[in-house]
């Protein structure tokens, strides 16, 4: 397993490509620590998706913009099953609509980047994640547990 992993780290760095750890931060186990570590990770793995489509490659681009998105939704889903009344713990979950916000703003500008035969998957995450920051939202100005949010389709 170790040798396996060494190589597979060599050879990333050899073809000079970063891996994107998605792994480290479900091991967090402060829930606030560990959702915002997960929303980095997303956007990580979603600047990772913007770097290979502007390389020509838009297949590999659309999954590793599913990757960011599934990570995303697991950070979000970790607050749900947390049960946490919102309203009572608003000021921590803050830090957390910001960097959903700051994904917004990339998947709008992986949007615009996009061919438009592409952009249809691009906008079907942009929609998931705003309703994953509507929710929160409403659940911090009008208190109880934040409920689950299902991936647009």
């Amino acid at each position: 397993m170790v040798r396996r992993r060494s190589a597979i780290l060599l050879l990333l760095a050899a073809c000079g490509c970063e891996p994107v750890r998605a792994d480290g931060w479900q091991q967090e186990r402060n829930l606030y620590k560990r959702v915002e570590r997960g929303l980095e990770t997303a956007e990580a793995q979603l600047d990772e998706a913007r770097k290979i489509y502007r390389e020509g490659d838009p297949y590999k681009a659309q999954d590793q913009m599913e990757v960011a998105l599934k990570t995303a939704m697991e950070a979000y889903q970790a607050i749900v099953d947390s049960g946490e009344d919102m309203r009572k713990r608003a000021g921590r979950f803050k830090k957390v609509e910001i960097q959903m916000r700051g994904i917004l703003r990339k998947l709008e500008d992986y949007n615009a980047q996009v061919e438009l035969l592409d952009r249809g998957p691009v906008h079907r995450a942009w929609q998931t994640v705003s309703r994953m920051q509507d929710q929160l939202l409403k659940s911090m100005f009008e208190g109880g547990p934040l409920p689950p949010v299902e991936r647009v389709k």
